[in-house]
């Protein structure tokens, strides 16, 4: 029978479908007079005929006959849609008793849908009852016409239904006619594959985001992934001798870092997986980096891991996220020197043109908010919600492994633990309440930010940032208004003898 049904199937459809489909309508009328051809095309049938008898058709030569109602089980008596994928708002039929009227108590027509559950029998999920028409006059014949309003939840989402009619009743032998059912659907069964639904817009998963549109398909806690920043990768580049400007060679800590957020069907933060690759440490110093997710808050993050910790530089939570922080500060390592060892001639790793090389070092990093569709806190943090704050991503150095001795990027805000006592000294300007940070009266920032692949200058003394880029202090000091690519290869921009590159 199967291989006949591969065969025929489309014919099956061609004989009851095709007007159906394309008036986004599947019909039911009964006029093959033989309920397998039905059965071959999907539809269900319990305890119930094709029957011709004069006088009780509804329409054409053949109607559904009932067995007696007598049975207040949605199961017992019943006719059963093909899969569906519900295109309108109504579903109708007509019906009529046989009269009989002998001791009726109850005579009943119930409409419930049932959805695609694929590990469940026959894919049919649990049944949910939307309408019910109750005969009144049980020693009457009329035809009735009985419609109903379909679910909103089960319009137009691209998910596979069956609606189940059902006839059930109490008292004496009564029978019920049906006949010219009309649901306003979409075919969607596969008479070629034991009747399983064709789904137009699988969703494996069940999490409301088709699977061509889920980075997750058979993850119900996923549904997206948005790798930060949209070009890949971004390169920060810091100076170490903040309050001061000193050699100001912009290269004492050189990192490439992009992440991925994973979210869920709402848009709220699941995971956070990224990398950081150190690049570079140009400086007799031990620095150490972090970075602070200004909008997530410190106690909604489950776990952190990925650290390089040395030493003790501060308080952690059981998380991994730093203690006494309003938002979630995470410290990737506190040397350099242990990730780039520093084992020959010249000052730091990766700086001096005849100094010591070693291959960048990555560095993966997780951050977990939920669990299983739980949160830490009670409390989600929505994607579009943090990225509002252009500024949410706040990477800092922290100076010789002191922690309280951070450098910023330029009008980003400290963390709750930097020693504020030192805003002010030397060449630092900062004022936090104007949002002015990081910076020299004259603009100059001890962090820059770039596309990945930036190269850093060289060691050197008195500027070398604005001697290895003739354009640097003017971009700095129009606060990026002029020479917005001061840091490219073009002609004129910058002096090659001072650019490392590896030997």
């Amino acid at each position: 029978m199967k291989n006949i049904l591969k065969n025929t199937g489309i014919a099956l459809l061609m004989v009851f479908g095709v007007a159906q489909i394309a008036n986004a309508q599947v019909t039911l009328d009964c006029e093959s007079g033989n309920r397998g051809i039905e059965q071959a095309a999907c539809w269900g049938f319990g305890a119930t005929s094709y029957n011709n008898t004069a006088g009780l058709l509804i329409s054409g030569k053949w109607s559904v006959r009932t067995n007696s109602l007598t049975n207040l089980s949605l199961g017992a008596c019943w006719v059963k849609s093909p899969w569906m994928t519900i295109k309108g708002q109504s579903v109708s039929l007509k019906a009529r008793l046989d009269g009989a009227g002998n001791g009726v108590t109850v005579k009943n027509i119930v409409l419930s849908y049932i959805a695609y559950d694929a590990n469940a029998s026959y894919g049919e999920g649990a049944s949910v009852q939307f309408h019910s028409f109750s005969f009144t006059n049980f020693y009457s014949k009329a035809v009735y016409d009985i419609n109903a309003q379909l679910p909103s939840e089960i319009v137009n989402n691209g998910k596979p239904y069956k609606i189940l009619v059902s006839f059930v009743g109490t008292g004496g032998n009564e029978r019920a006619y049906a006949d010219d059912f009309v649901f306003d659907a979409k075919y969607a069964s596969d008479p070629t594959n034991n009747c399983l639904p064709i789904i137009e817009n699988p969703d494996a998963d069940g999490d409301g985001v088709v699977d061509a549109e889920d980075a997750f398909p058979k993850d119900k806690f996923k549904a997206y992934t948005v790798h930060f920043p949209q070009s890949g990768y971004n390169t920060l580049a810091f100076e170490d001798n903040w309050p001061f400007t000193s050699d100001y060679d912009m290269n004492d800590l050189v990192v490439d870092y992009g992440m991925d957020f994973d979210l869920n069907a709402k848009n709220e933060i699941v995971e956070i997986n990224g990398k950081v690759i150190l690049k570079a440490a140009g400086a007799n110093n031990k620095n150490g980096f972090g970075f602070m997710f200004d909008g997530i808050p410190a106690d909604a993050v489950f776990s952190a891991e990925g650290s390089k910790l040395s030493e003790k530089v501060a308080e952690l939570l059981e998380s991994g996220v730093e203690a006494n922080q309003k938002f979630a500060t995470y410290l990737m390592f506190n040397n350099s020197f242990d990730i780039l060892p520093q084992s020959g001639a010249g000052i730091g790793v990766n700086t001096s043109l005849n100094g010591t090389y070693h291959e960048p070092v990555e560095m993966p990093f997780k951050m977990v908010l939920q669990k299983e569709g739980s949160t830490a806190n009670g409390s989600p943090v929505y994607f579009k919600e943090l990225i509002a704050n252009s500024k949410f991503f706040n990477p800092f150095m922290i100076k010789q492994g002191v922690r309280e001795q951070e450098i910023h990027l330029p009008d980003y805000m400290p963390t709750l633990l930097q020693n504020t006592k030192l805003f002010g000294e030397g060449n630092d300007r900062t004022n936090v309440d104007k949002g002015y940070t990081y910076k020299t009266e004259r603009g100059l920032p001890w962090a820059i930010q770039l596309p990945k692949g930036f190269d850093y200058p060289i060691e050197g003394k008195d500027g070398m940032i604005s001697k290895a880029y003739n354009y640097f202090v003017p971009w700095a000091e129009s606060g990026g208004e002029k020479y917005n690519d001061w840091w490219s290869n073009s002609d004129g921009y910058r002096n090659e003898k001072l650019i490392y590159q590896k030997r």
